[in-house]
Order: C-alpha cells, then structure tokens, then sequence
C-alpha cells in the first residue's frame, strides 16, 4: 500500500506502528522520497520464526534537506521505532562520514541496525563493517588513471555549457568555473562528478536553479550517456552512472 502526501511524524510513526501484518510503503516529504516497511518472516528448522521488520529510510530528501542536518524530531522517529522493536536503517549516496554529519554525529552506527552508505556498497550492521572496497582497487591502477583522464577530457568540453548553467542558477553573470573545485570526489567505493564543482557551496535556491535548468537542457543526462559509452558494463571498466 502507499499514502500519498506529507504525514506528520505522529501520524507516520501510528500508521507504522499499527501496521505489522502488512508491508507498507510510506511517502514522506511531499511524495518526493520513500520509507519501506519490509516484512517477512521464515522458516528455520521446523518451527516458523518471525524476523523483525526493517525500515530503511533515504537520507537525503526524507530525514534531512540534502546536504543539511536533519531536524530533532526526525531523529527522535528513529528511536521510537527501535525501541518499539524495529530494525532501523538508512540508506543513501553520501558517503559515511557525511551522513553521521547530517543524523546527529559520530555515534550514528550505535543507534541505528543498519546503515548502507555510497548507494549501499559501503555497508555495515551496527557497528560491523558488512562490506566496503576502493573503487581504485576494483579498478586498478591504469584504469583508474585512464579514468580519471577521461573525467579530465569530459569535463573540458561541457565546460562552457556547464558554466553557462551556472551564471543563471547564481543570477551571476561573472560567475566562472575557474574559481570552483572538486569536479570528482573520490569517496571510499564509489565517486561523485560534479559538472560545475561543489565547492564553494551553492545555496539551496542555487542548487534548485540549477537543477531546474540542467533538466530543461539535459546536459548531466548527456554526460551520463557519455559515461556509460566509455566506461559503462559492456566495457573492461564495467561501471555504472546515475545521477543524484
């Protein structure tokens, strides 16, 4: 079952709570952004054994405004479902370190049960590391080198697209790609490119401006395509693109 619309705290955590025969599929912050409640259960010897429920919550876009800390109140949700007997995790493309920034600090792996960061492949279980791997060991070397020159090259011919995109999303006219940085931020398994630098900041209306525009002239939809072409599954790089 999914509900539309933005329920309250009180009233998502009730229709949560009350709902434990089912699964359910909850939409919270405006429909933009999931919660499932995954339920199941199985068999183990000859006796059935229930196995606790797992919510798993995105990050970014349902417990916080991406790239901000989420409030007390979503923070608070997360310790009532545990304590009422839940298993509690979260999900999202960030890295670990930036996801403990944004849900209350260093010791985010102690109360939660799950939490899978950088879409999942840097994972642990409580305080147990379940999986993690350099996307530079995966790679290798040479690749990743030849990889990052591609980035390099890709990355110079969009540039006076990019840039433009950016003087409107800034209402800036002077605005320059040239006094911005980290286009590729190597997390620990995965990396994040960004076609106009994330540093320094942009503010959240900037961020939206330049979302808006970039989805009307389709250039990271282009780049992606790109990516796939030179470095996708049916190359030696085998990697996937997606954009955030």
């Amino acid at each position: 079952a999914r509900r539309r619309g933005t329920p309250t705290t009180r009233n998502m955590l009730r229709a949560v709570l009350g709902s434990r025969s089912a699964p359910v599929l909850l939409s919270l912050g405006g429909g933009a952004a999931l919660v499932a409640l995954y339920m199941w259960r199985r068999r183990l010897s000859s006796a059935a054994t229930a196995i606790k429920p797992l919510i798993l919550f995105d990050v970014d876009g349902t417990l916080a405004v991406p790239a901000q800390r989420a409030p007390e109140e979503m923070l608070e949700l997360l310790a009532t479902l545990r304590a009422s007997g839940y298993l509690v995790g979260i999900v999202g493309a960030g890295d670990f370190e930036k996801q403990q920034g944004q849900l209350g600090g260093p010791d985010l792996r102690e109360r939660l049960d799950y939490c899978f960061s950088e879409n999942g492949v840097h994972a642990f279980r409580g305080t147990r590391l379940l999986h993690c791997k350099s996307i530079v060991d995966q790679l290798g070397a040479a690749r990743w080198a030849e990889f990052e020159a591609g980035l390099a090259a890709l990355q110079a011919s969009v540039h006076d697209e990019a840039e433009a995109l950016l003087r409107q999303a800034c209402g800036d006219a002077a605005a320059t790609l040239d006094t911005r940085g980290t286009f590729l931020e190597r997390r620990q398994c995965t990396v994040n490119i960004c076609i106009i630098g994330r540093t320094p900041g942009l503010s959240r209306e900037q961020r939206a401006a330049f979302d808006a525009l970039d989805r009307a002239a389709g250039l990271r939809v282009r780049v992606v395509a790109e990516l796939h072409r030179r470095f996708g599954p049916e190359t030696p790089y085998r990697l996937m693109f997606t954009i955030g």
